[in-house]
């Protein structure tokens, strides 16, 4: 509903012009002979944004059908809206996945969860596909349960992406402490939770999206 909401373009009408439509709300000005009686309608996209949905498939994740569930929900919400926001989706545990765009069974859910957390390969996957997008807004949104195998590589990575215009994103789930290693990191006690608040946590996605 929100991605829906805001993919209607704004329409801007420019009026008392020489071409376009006809206005007929301007009959009275071609009434004393003058010509600028035209409209015209600029419609512009008010979200254009390119998303990256980064999973962590770590053994930590193993028992927790919620996390797969959330990634087949943020597939299926932008499934029917691919021209305002496209979409990458990537999973990493001591491997790293592209599991394609949007689209009804992308292969996300079949990630099997095993190993460690080798955040930084995510990442560089992830942002090869933002890179290769044109979109004047990309975000990398990387869900996980804990900190990266190496803090110092992922801070590295991600310092490196608000020189190139992406704006990077971490939701952690059953955590405390941050690893501060995004400029943005929401937290939620479980799951059940961020579903619950799912709504609440894109929206705050779109708006940076358009803020970026």
């Amino acid at each position: 509903e929100i991605i829906q909401r805001l993919s209607i373009p704004e329409v801007h009408r420019l009026t008392g012009l020489t071409r376009g439509e006809f206005d007929i709300e301007a009959l009275s000005v071609l009434a004393t002979g003058r010509n600028d009686c035209m409209q015209i309608e600029l419609r512009e996209q008010r979200l254009d944004v390119g998303i990256a949905f980064l999973f962590d498939r770590s053994s930590s994740m193993s028992v927790l059908d919620s996390a797969i569930e959330l990634s087949v929900a943020l597939n299926e919400a932008v499934l029917q809206h691919r021209r305002s926001v496209e979409t990458g989706f990537f999973a990493f545990h001591d491997q790293v996945f592209d599991c394609g765009s949007a689209q009804p069974n992308n292969g996300i859910a079949g990630v099997k969860c095993a190993g460690g957390t080798q955040e930084e390969l995510g990442i560089r996957l992830a942002v090869n596909w933002l890179r290769s997008i044109r979109r004047p807004r990309k975000l990398l949104i990387t869900i996980c349960d804990g900190a990266p195998a190496h803090v110092s590589a992922v801070k590295k990575e991600t310092d490196a992406l608000l020189a190139h215009g992406i704006l990077p994103m971490r939701i952690l789930v059953g955590v405390d402490i941050a690893p501060r290693t995004y400029p943005i990191e929401l937290f939620f006690d479980s799951w059940a939770e961020l579903n619950k608040e799912l709504a609440k946590v894109f929206t705050a996605v779109v708006l940076a999206a358009r803020t970026a």
